[in-house]
């Protein structure tokens, strides 16, 4: 690279908001069903070193959450904020709770402070009840010795 395109490199990157390259809260990965306590990831984007030590998380207070519209369940007392490290070695904020969710919908208000920056995400969870395979087979295996007919008409009925 010569020495006059590393200059427009420089002089474009400069032009550029500071804010572009700052510290952001990515996507939440939900790892816990419905009727069990909150267990979630939320990844950390473009974060430095000196950003993630100074970096302060919480969930938004009761005043900001009526301001965006949202209520404040009881629930979200017993939920905490932690930084962490992921799979791969990324940084994350591990979201959890001590509480068992009971409603399916769950929103979230984290509020993010750093040395340079504030951020204020909404993130909506839908929690899927827990799967239970155990159920699924004992279904399967009432119906398979059944001749088809019969078993299609009982399958119908259920």
């Amino acid at each position: 690279m010569g020495v006059k395109q590393w200059v427009r490199a420089m002089l474009v990157l400069s032009a550029l908001p500071s804010s572009a390259l700052a510290l952001g809260l990515g996507d939440i990965r939900l790892n816990s069903p419905l009727n069990a306590p909150l267990d979630a990831e939320i990844e950390l984007v473009n974060a430095t070193p000196e950003e993630l030590a100074s970096l302060r998380v919480q969930l938004a207070s009761r005043e900001t959450f009526a301001r965006y519209g949202l209520e404040w369940p009881a629930f979200l007392s017993s939920v905490t904020l932690a930084k962490a490290k992921g799979d791969a070695g990324r940084d994350v904020l591990r979201v959890r709770s001590t509480e068992v969710v009971t409603e399916p919908f769950l929103t979230l208000l984290v509020d993010a402070n750093w040395g340079r920056g504030r951020l204020v995400r909404e993130y909506t969870l839908l929690l899927d009840p827990p799967v239970n395979p155990v159920r699924i087979v004992l279904e399967f295996d009432v119906y398979r010795d059944l001749p088809p007919d019969v078993a299609l008409k009982t399958a119908n009925d259920v």
